[in-house]
């Protein structure tokens, strides 16, 4: 890597390439592939995919061709001394969504999880999966993606590793990259904010099109991994439905022996149902208490789940009926690890068998005696146990 200021070809604090007098070297056409970089928005569909790209440093910009989609990413990386400019062209994939009346953000999506890449997230439809090479100057590595388009939006959830070593030699820049896919798509950053993930501070940004069109981007570094979502090219309109995509992106198995359930996914569809059977007094007791509780979603709007609660007895008879709102913005509280009272807490990984089915969960012994299995899958708690109360899953209609 060069020295800071050694004739690097993008210095710290330098407007980036786009964005320079015309002395600076003009974006190159691939010959055959189209129309120069930056592509125009709106973009048409369908678009051509796969679409190759020289990944050589310092990386050029590469022609499109006619029609095609993608979200070019800057990545400001410092290592070595010297600062490095990565443009990372997010391909989507072309699918077709069919859906009557468009994506909305209360029906049914397709959950994604992906083991490799550590995280879990919502799709309108299932997603296809790609990677491709990427050389940046200090080290190769490789990007992958999962992606889906419909009705000239575009979901992508990716990821790649910074490389090896300490995550001290590697420093990366939301704003810088926030601030370069404005530059390539002839838009303007509305706004920036910071945002969380699992203890991890990320950034989300919301990039204001020409013709009423956003992109709505979040940015998620994890050691010395970055992880890119992006909602591309979506109507002002379907703002709603974008934030329904971000929300949704949650770690797992950040670290060995660790991981994150989305608590909140049992919420996020109408129709999802689940009975919980509470037994209170100390186990084998014939005389201890029992009663269920019923959860039904009715609608999803806005950020927040209508739904109700009914209340059984021991024979099944109704005590009670009441509706109520669920929140579905993730909250850092709803972390375990955020209760200073949990601190030493054991995390594992069992597969269990309660009434409602066999399950693959997340199991959590916390300081206090408490015990809790979570469904990794649907993000139900499947079990809790303690010395004097037990709440076991015996309904769902939740697919495990």
């Amino acid at each position: 890597p060069q020295a800071a200021g050694e004739g690097n070809p993008y210095p710290a604090g330098q407007p980036f390439p786009q964005q320079r007098a015309a002395s600076a070297p003009a974006p190159v056409a691939y010959p055959g592939s189209g129309p120069q970089y930056p592509p125009q928005y709106p973009m048409q569909y369908p678009m051509q995919y796969p679409m190759q790209y020289p990944m050589q440093y310092p990386m050029q910009y590469p022609a499109r061709k006619s029609g095609s989609r993608g979200l070019v990413i800057g990545l400001v990386i410092i290592g070595g001394g010297g600062v490095l400019l990565v443009v990372v062209v997010l391909a989507l994939a072309a699918i077709p969504l069919i859906t009557s009346g468009g994506i909305d953000d209360s029906g049914p999506w397709h959950h994604y999880r992906s083991d490799t890449g550590r995280f879990e997230i919502e799709f309108p439809q299932k997603p296809t999966e790609n990677s491709q090479p990427l050389q940046m100057q200090h080290a190769r590595t490789t990007i992958y993606r999962a992606a889906c388009t419909g009705f000239a939006i575009n979901f992508e959830a990716s990821y790649f590793d910074l490389g090896e070593g300490s995550p001290d030699e590697y420093e990366y820049d939301y704003e810088e990259g926030a601030r370069a896919v404005a530059n390539a798509s002839k838009g303007t950053i509305r706004s920036q904010n910071s945002r969380s993930v699992g203890g991890y501070q990320g950034s989300i940004a919301i990039l204001d099109l020409p013709k009423d069109r956003r992109t709505t981007l979040f940015m998620l570094r994890v050691y010395n991994r970055v992880h890119l979502l992006a909602v591309e090219n979506h109507l002002v309109s379907k703002q709603d439905v974008a934030d329904r995509f971000i929300d949704g992106f949650r770690l797992i198995q950040v670290q060995e022996g660790q991981s994150v359930v989305n608590q909140l996914t049992p919420w996020r569809r109408a129709g999802n149902t689940w009975t919980t059977k509470s037994s209170f007094g100390r186990a084998g007791d014939p005389g201890a208490s029992v009663s269920f509780v019923r959860n039904e979603v009715l609608t999803v709007s806005n950020k927040v789940a209508h739904c109700r609660m009914t209340t059984l007895d021991k024979l099944g008879i109704k005590i009670s009926e009441q509706d109520h709102e669920v929140s579905l913005v993730w909250q850092e509280h709803m972390a375990p690890e955020s209760n200073p009272n949990n601190a030493g807490l054991i995390r594992s990984r069992e597969t269990i068998t309660v009434k409602a089915g066999t399950f693959d969960c997340e199991k959590i012994v916390y300081p206090l005696g408490t015990t809790t299995w979570t469904c990794l899958k649907s993000g139900l708690l499947v079990l809790t146990e303690s010395e004097t109360a037990r709440h076991e899953l015996v309904e769902t209609n939740l697919p495990h």
